[in-house]
């Protein structure tokens, strides 16, 4: 503990490195917001067999579908994408009936 202690107490020893800040793209706002065809920036939430949900905004999740994702066929989706992982993405469609 005392070895600890001691590196904590270290200016500048912080092995992670700096934290890159994640922001959301001002044009969006809420699900009523994205025009189709705009680009924005979003962290991927979750991973399924047929897409990776990304959070669009800081109230609402996106879905972009496996098909849409490569200019091939990936069979495990997670081998192009992680969770937490911050992409850009292209609106296609917002349904807001839906949300």
């Amino acid at each position: 503990m005392r070895d600890i202690l001691a590196e904590l107490e270290k200016p500048d020893r912080d092995s992670c490195g700096p934290l890159a800040v994640f922001e959301y793209d001002a044009c969006v706002r809420s699900v009523e917001d994205p025009d189709e065809g705009i680009i924005v920036n979003v962290v991927a939430t979750n991973i399924t067999v047929f897409g990776a949900f990304v959070d669009i905004d800081p109230k609402q999740d996106g879905l972009v579908h496996a098909s849409q994702m490569a200019n091939y066929h990936v069979s495990d989706l997670k081998s192009i994408v992680k969770v937490f992982q911050k992409v850009k993405v292209k609106v296609l469609e917002a349904d807001t009936a839906r949300k």
